[in-house]
């Protein structure tokens, strides 16, 4: 296992609000246009539809002197957006090419508004794009640049931050300085996954694409190592640059030109099209239909042409024309959340080239999460190119930073985002998600345990599959014995999905035995117990940080009993097969809560542990008093309530069923003095805590549950609102709002968006009842809620998708009824008769009465007194006909399970030897079960051979999906596989998973004319020579536990 990289960094808002200080006369844009696009998707998910909101938006110009007149010349090629000046807010910078200088300016906002400042006067031959990375590491962000058609040079400008000097350039360093010329797009990112960024860019002269390599001092190296990465001879110019994860694999991809460029393992980047056509274009990237791989967006920059999102289905991309009209020069195009509703929108705006284009469009598409969108309209009339996404109001939404080519320029525009409409706090919808839990939870969390791209729940020793509808029922299903209290949900094994660490105890009882349950992506769990032992009682606190040897993942541990201090779990580089080790990390304890963050800003991870705190120095921790009081501090949290850039502390006091305190503390300077408490609230027991901006106001709310055993009726729980932007002491202004009367609450309060709809929720328990309870923030009426869970009631799951397939709902086998079934078990019998035609026959028994027996061909088996069919040489049994109607069924399923009890002859057979095929001989199947070398296969293995429509494939089923060596024994065995509608295929053997993988493509290419064969290729060649016991093919998936109970039996 690789070790995480986790963001370990508390929370933190957006900086304050300076949209009043700032702000000029100018009249508010509000959207003209509402038109619903047609849908490119079926619904997917939570079924309520998003609530429709028109954006507006406050435009200010350079033209009306509400910010200065850029200062270079009259063609502006590039504008960047970022914090230059790292006081929160987002600046931005304008570079310009020909005509006098100064070809860079930024702009600094201010208490005042906005301050130009040069950042380079010389004339340069600057080219649209540039990408934003602190190059030197030195705190602050740095930018590059590259030269147009008449320049074969590439730049990078260092940030003087915090010394800016007046009228003094910042310095430029040089990227490179000979090759081709044009060098339009440049993107910083970890594209090799070796944990440091690279440079990527379009070098258009030179017809390539090249990876550079940051050098170990940027500020002395004359040029950077430059490393080809994908070349073109013909054609149209390549341009555009995006980022995103593609195959799911960890590693970021590189998007542009068409393509997405995959890293293989020999360090090549592998180019994959997506439409040849789109090489020179914009392009965008995201999650716009939840589930399967990203989708791209292209759309042409210096040209007339559709905008088009792109989707994989199978090895193929499929574009859908996003506004059913021509864009023209839509130089602009990105993608983000810009009405903070939790899903992706576009922004997507048109040149004025030359003055032309009068009606050049502005434009926004909403996006819903499922692929589809709601067009609005910003503004017309204005020209736009390379235009940026930025808070530079500091409010926390997106605002616009519109900048012209060459239309009256030089120019730049602001259009800033009024989408502030927080939450009202006071709309909730109460659900039991379960009324009988069996024990008391200790913890209650959250995360997305199979793979549908929506949030479960976790308490104890079970899970909550989300139903994606709100007040449907939610299933209760056990994580695994003897996990009896989950303590952390995390991806331990960084496989791409979330595994639990939790104790054997049952509520308070005394455990401090540790089990992690590993997930297999669809919320099937193995139960590992390769894990020390603690010391201590049952948990109080648990925390997730870099706290291990040489920065690995660890887990730190607080017990409810005093003197156990505080216990780390170290995550080994492979978690499934070594032992987790443990030991003792501080005396210091405060025997409650635990919270990881930079407490200090010295760049590591500190653990807060109520009022007293511990400082990471490296290999020791000093215990640091933050403040001094006789109260019991309980539940904490690490935060920036006061948007200063530091991380505060929120406490909740202990006071079972009496008042206490709930406050925050801000950090000093010296992190390492007395910290300077403010009470939020007095509450009865506040003993259940988070932190999350509950009305997207772009500031951090605290939420409390109150512990009133003694008065459950009149338990709360509450959110204290942040009124920071109501007043001008940041922080110390709070407004209590009760979200529900009549539960108790203990160590819950977990705050998740649990329905995707873009705002907080609120999952809880407590100690003195049996409920998990969900509290979901909305604004519609509440939905009549199903009744709570007591146990798992329904096998459908969803599942991730084969990388480039839509996600589906995979359904297990309800009653484990197999279509086809023989039973080799006696002969004469029911199983078996002696025809004067056909010879023996075995009886098909399966419960779609296909009517498929098998007819002995070849010679004579044995029939042994104990049951079963010893087949001593070879035989073939074969349908009289093709098995028509149970190919067809399997088709239609897209799923499948074939099962056979059998004991092998010997370890060595060789074809491999069929067990179970549907095939029309040695070369040509649909599936084929088998035991046995082929090629350079090992023996005593199991093979299947699957065809589907994926063109990596064969007409034979290969490549096949084979066992490991020593798999097959001479024992009495149990052989399983299943193949679900997502593309997952698994072999088990003796109900433990051997060898699990995704095949991509469908079944729809089977041929429904092939015959049904047992124990040799249906025109023989292929024998397998053993007892066989039964055989059984499923049109499903047998689930984890079905295999296992059937093994068992």
């Amino acid at each position: 296992m690789t070790n995480h990289k986790h963001d370990f960094s508390g929370h933190r808002p957006d900086r304050n609000n300076h949209r009043e200080r700032i702000k000029r006369a100018a009249a508010v844009i509000t959207g003209l246009l509402a038109v619903l696009l047609p849908l490119l998707h079926p619904a997917v998910g939570h079924t309520a539809p998003p609530q429709v909101v028109t954006l507006a938006w406050t435009h200010l110009s350079s033209r009306d002197g509400d910010l200065p007149t850029p200062l270079g010349s009259t063609q502006q090629t590039a504008a960047l957006a970022f914090d230059v000046d790292g006081d929160g807010l987002d600046d931005f910078v304008i570079g310009t090419r020909q005509g006098k200088g100064p070809s860079l300016v930024w702009y600094q906002a201010s208490n005042q508004g906005w301050q130009q400042h040069v950042i380079d006067d010389a004339v340069l031959d600057i080219e649209a794009g540039g990408a934003v990375h602190d190059i030197d590491a030195d705190g602050d962000l740095d930018f590059v640049l590259g030269g147009d058609a008449r320049s074969n040079l590439l730049w990078w400008w260092e940030n003087p931050a915090p010394d800016f000097v007046p009228d003094v350039n910042w310095t430029r360093h040089t990227i490179k300085s000979s090759g081709g010329n044009k060098h339009h797009d440049q993107l910083f990112g970890d594209f090799d996954g070796d944990g440091t960024a690279e440079l990527v860019f379009w070098n258009q002269g030179a017809q390539t694409l090249f990876l550079a390599e940051p050098p170990a001092d940027p500020h002395q190296a004359e040029s950077w190592p430059l490393t080809p990465i994908y070349g073109w001879t013909d054609g149209a110019e390549h341009e555009g640059l995006a980022a995103i994860d593609m195959d799911g694999n960890g590693v970021v991809d590189i998007v542009g030109g068409g393509r997405w460029f995959e890293r293989t393992v020999d360090g090549q980047y592998l180019p994959h099209v997506i439409d040849d056509s789109q090489r020179f274009s914009r392009v965008a990237v995201g999650q716009f239909h939840a589930g399967g791989w990203p989708e791209v967006v292209f759309g042409i920059g210096d040209g007339i042409g559709r905008l088009r999102l792109y989707e994989r289905s199978g090895t193929t991309w499929t574009g859908a024309d996003l506004l059913g009209f021509d864009v023209d020069h839509g130089h602009t195009l990105a993608a983000a959340d810009l009405n903070r509703d939790g899903f992706l929108d576009l922004f997507s705006a048109e040149m004025r080239l030359d003055g032309g284009n009068s009606d050049a469009a502005m434009r926004l598409l909403l996006g819903d999460g499922r692929g589809n969108f709601r067009q609005e309209s910003i503004a017309v009339g204005f020209g736009n190119h390379e235009s940026r996404l930025a808070d530079v109001d500091g409010d926390g939404d997106l605002d616009i930073v519109g900048k012209p080519y060459n239309w009256e320029s030089p120019r730049v525009d602001l259009w800033l985002n009024e989408h502030t409409q927080p939450a009202t706090l006071d709309h909730w919808c109460r659900q039991e998600i379960d009324s009988a839990r069996p024990w008391p939870a200790i913890f209650v969390s959250s995360g997305d345990l199979n793979g549908d791209a929506a949030d479960d729940i976790v308490a104890g020793a079970w899970w909550y599959a989300n139903p994606g509808v709100d007040g449907a029922a939610w299933e209760r299903q056990e994580i695994g014995t003897p996990l009896n209290n989950m303590a952390l949900v995390h991806d331990f094994d960084d496989d791409g999905d979330l595994d639990i660490l939790g104790t054997t105890g049952r509520g308070s009882d005394a455990a401090s035995t540790f089990v992690w349950a590993q997930n297999d992506g669809f919320g099937h769990f193995t139960i590992l117990t390769n894990v020390d032992p603690g010391e201590g009682d049952f948990l109080q606190g648990v925390a997730l940080g870099p706290f291990g040897a040489a920065g690995h993942t660890a887990v730190a541990l607080a017990w409810h009993a005093a003197d156990n201090g505080i216990q780390l779990l170290e995550v080994p580089e492979d978690p499934a097969t070594v032992q987790w080790p443990w030991r003792k990390l501080s005396a210091s304890s405060q025997d409650e809560a635990l919270s990881a963050g930079d407490m200090d800003s010295d760049g590591d991870m500190d653990l807060l542990l109520g009022t007293r705190w511990l400082r990471n120095q490296g290999r020791t921790w000093r215990t640091n008093t933050l403040f001094r009081t006789n109260d019991a501090p309980d539940r904490n949290r690490l935060a920036d309530l006061d948007g200063d850039g530091h991380l505060d502390a929120v406490v909740g006091y202990e006071a079972i069923s009496k008042p206490g305190k709930v406050a925050w503390y801000r950090r000093p300077a010296n992190a390492t003095a007395q910290w300077t408490e403010h009470v939020i609230a007095t509450a009865i027991g506040p003993m259940s805590l988070d932190v999350a901006d509950m009305d997207n106001d772009g500031d951090l709310d605290v939420i409390v549950g109150e512990h009133n055993l003694e008065n459950p009726a009149a338990a709360r729980m509450l959110i204290y609102e942040n009124r920071l932007n109501d007043s001008a002491k940041s922080g110390q202004a709070w407004r209590e709002h009760v979200v529900f009367t009549g539960d108790e609450h203990h160590d819950g309060a977990h705050v998740t968006d649990i329905d995707g709809d873009g705002d907080m929720d609120i999952v809880s328990i407590g100690w003195g009842h049996d409920k998990v309870v969900l509290y979901r923030q909305t604004t519609a009426p509440c939905a009549a809620p199903a009744a709570a869970s007591t146990a798992a009631a329904s096998t459908a799951v969803r599942v991730t998708p084969v990388p480039g397939q839509a996600a589906r709902a995979v359904h297990f086998c309800d009653e484990a009824e197999p279509l086809v079934f023989y039973e080799f078990a006696s002969n004469p019998g029911t199983s078996t008769r002696e025809t004067p035609d056909r010879g023996q026959i075995i009886a098909d028994q399966g419960a779609a009465g296909f009517g498929l027996d098998l007819t002995v061909h070849d010679g004579a088996v044995r029939w042994l007194a104990t049951g079963g069919m010893a087949i001593e040489r070879p035989v073939r049994l074969t349908t009289a006909t093709a098995a028509t109607q149970l190919i067809r069924a399997l088709q239609a399923s897209a799923a499948f399970s074939i099962e056979v009890w059998i004991k092998p002859a010997n370890v060595t057979q060789d074809g491999p030897a069929r067990l179970v095929t549907l095939s029309d001989g040695a070369t040509a199947r649909n599936v084929t079960v088998s035991q046995g070398k082929y090629g350079n296969h090992p023996p005593a293995v199991f093979d299947v051979r699957l065809r589907t429509t994926d063109p990596a494939g064969d007409a034979n089923g290969e490549p096949s999906l084979t066992t490991s060596a020593g798999t097959a024994k001479t024992t009495r065995q149990q052989v399983v596989v299943t193949h679900s509608s997502d593309g997952k295929s698994t072999i088990f053997v003796d109900g433990v998973v051997e060898r699990e993988a995704f095949a991509a493509g469908d079944l729809s290419n089977w041929s429904d004319t092939f015959v049904l064969g047992v124990a040799n290729e249906v025109d023989g060649g292929r024998p397998w020579l053993g007892t066989f016991y039964s055989a059984a093919i499923y049109d499903c998936a047998l689930s984890p536990g079905q295999v296992v109970d059937t093994a068992l039996r």
